[in-house]
């Protein structure tokens, strides 16, 4: 089944048809975190089970078998985004005139360094970001879980 990997950057329960395989873009070593297409989060069932002792309300999962490969592996859904980018502490960059997208002037382009108001983020472990959803964030609890998972193949960066 094909879907659209953009629906799991919406920070929201998917509600589309279930996702059978992923494709290999980038042949290399399995990795048990991995972003495919369009930053869709793929990962093992380790990091899986990790995660879902920490936040089992924050996510969902969907099985999915990756072209060429005996492992298991799962898409992970951030059930929610969040208002919670202190934009006065991040950098940011916003649409311009120049870009030739007059729609979206003034909006956020690219965040560069994401700071996090920590009061805005309602204790949750794992979500996306209102105002730019491309990111994934993880509470510093996620991270002390999934850390030590062998050939995780994610890089953390603080966002508070």
């Amino acid at each position: 089944i094909e879907i659209d990997s953009r629906e799991f950057m919406r920070g929201q329960p998917y509600q589309g048809r279930r996702p059978a395989t992923v494709p290999v873009f980038q042949p290399g070593r399995e990795l048990a975190f991995n972003f495919a297409s369009i930053d869709m989060p793929v990962v093992s069932d380790a990091v899986k089970n990790a995660i879902l002792q920490v936040a089992p309300t924050d996510v969902d999962f969907y099985s999915v078998a990756v072209l060429g490969s005996s492992n298991k592996y799962n898409i992970l859904n951030a059930k929610c985004s969040l208002d919670c980018l202190d934009e006065a502490r991040s950098e940011i960059t916003r649409w311009e005139a120049a870009d030739n997208q007059p729609e979206r002037i003034g909006q956020i382009h690219v965040v560069s360094t994401i700071r996090v108001d920590p009061l805005r983020a309602n204790d949750r472990h794992v979500f996306r970001l209102k105002v730019w959803r491309i990111a994934l964030l993880v509470s510093e609890t996620i991270v002390d879980a999934i850390k030590d998972i062998p050939n995780l193949g994610v890089v953390f960066k603080l966002a508070s």
